[in-house]
């Protein structure tokens, strides 16, 4: 990776006044790739590592905190997913089929609400938003996953295919430039439509800020799963999809910060610790693992493969959802469009047939690369590890 100091390749032990990475040569050694490299730079740690508190107390913090909040974020949602798919199965209708003069319960495949009349969920601004994020995240997760997993087989042909790691590392670089362009431009429209309307609701239903009916969503889906009462009726955005939106400004400042230091690192050792490249590499590659294991097995069943939507919810191409689908999806939703005389201003013609296989072929594309890049990272992991 450009911008690290390489690990010598010297015998002498670091004690030896002789060692080029000893204190008195660790600088002209630096130098040596590194022509601005200076005493901050040289603090860098070749053999740092996530497992020695001893030698490296904040490497080793950050890695098992690190670790420990994969570990708390996948056991809540593949649990939530687990039992989401399990309800829906449950629910699904059942009739009666006559074997040898013997009746048997079958349940058959739940179909999606049709009314033929469409809402329009997401204006064409946001979908290319929403393409633009998932194509540049998809592009760094492929030129990352080489880098993280280098000793895998299908990495070193991943690496000759493209010519080199040369231009696997721009392509990486350049992806991580649109998709902090594409975060940032999401940002400053939602700030100036905030400011525009003075009487937004912080905590209404139009926002997507965290509130107490969240909770009791939760509570009220978990009671829904086990049989205990009614699914909750949501509104506009539900407490999951909050999660996800939160989810990319969190991932977009540890993954942009780490990106950009280890990007400019001979710049930036010049001012800070080279011990900070450490730090980026540690929380870079965590908080990606923990992308692509949330955004690939969480978002994706949320929103296409639990029974009520597979094979794939359109919507994020077609931009509409059936009328049918959102009294059914968010009930509140619906009364309270329709309670303010807002539903008819939002409801549109259902997408040409043409459109609707263009989506369906765009979006199986999209989930077929992320699925795949899944299996990359889940075999890199079980290969390797994470550090």
């Amino acid at each position: 990776m450009r911008g690290l100091p390489h690990r010598s390749r010297h015998r002498a032990r670091v004690s030896d006044p002789a060692s080029p990475v000893g204190a008195e040569h660790r600088v002209e050694t630096c130098r040596k790739c590194h022509e601005q490299a200076n005493a901050q730079f040289a603090k860098y740690h070749p053999h740092g590592t996530i497992n020695d508190f001893s030698k490296y107390p904040g490497l080793w913090l950050l890695g098992k905190g690190m670790g420990a909040l994969i570990v708390l974020v996948l056991a809540f949602f593949y649990t939530h997913s687990v039992l989401w798919w399990w309800r829906e199965k449950q629910e699904r209708p059942t009739i009666f089929r006559r074997v040898d003069g013997r009746s048997y319960p079958v349940r058959i495949k739940r179909q999606k609400p049709c009314s033929g009349v469409h809402f329009r969920r997401f204006a064409w601004g946001w979908r290319i938003n929403h393409w633009l994020l998932a194509l540049s995240l998809m592009l760094l997760v492929f030129t990352g996953v080489v880098v993280m997993y280098p000793n895998t087989d299908w990495a070193h042909t991943l690496v000759s295919l493209f010519g080199g790691p040369g231009p696997l590392n721009a392509i990486h670089h350049w992806a991580g430039v649109v998709f902090l362009v594409v975060i940032s431009g999401h940002v400053g429209v939602v700030l100036v439509r905030l400011l525009r309307d003075k009487e937004f609701d912080w905590f209404g239903p139009d926002s997507l800020l965290p509130c107490r009916q969240d909770w009791e969503d939760i509570k009220g889906q978990f009671r829904w799963y086990f049989g205990k009462g009614e699914q909750p009726r949501f509104g506009r955005w539900t407490y999951w999809e909050k999660f996800d939106y939160w989810a990319v400004y969190w991932g977009a400042f540890i993954i942009g910060l780490s990106g950009l230091l280890l990007w400019f690192s001979d710049e930036v050792g010049t001012v800070l610790p080279g011990w900070i490249f450490n730090l980026a590499m540690i929380a870079h590659g965590l908080e990606a693992f923990l992308a692509v294991m949330t955004l690939f097995v969480v978002h994706f069943f949320n929103n296409h493969f639990r029974p009520a939507k597979f094979p794939q919810d359109p919507v994020m191409f077609t931009g509409s959802w059936d009328l049918a689908e959102l009294k059914e999806e968010r009930p509140a939703e619906y009364e309270r469009l329709q309670a303010s005389g807002a539903l008819d201003k939002l409801l549109v013609a259902p997408p040409s047939k043409t459109w609707n296989r263009i989506s369906h072929l765009l979006g199986f594309t999209l989930l077929g690369l992320g699925l795949l890049l899944l299996i990359l990272v889940v075999d890199g992991f079980l290969t390797r590890g994470l550090f």
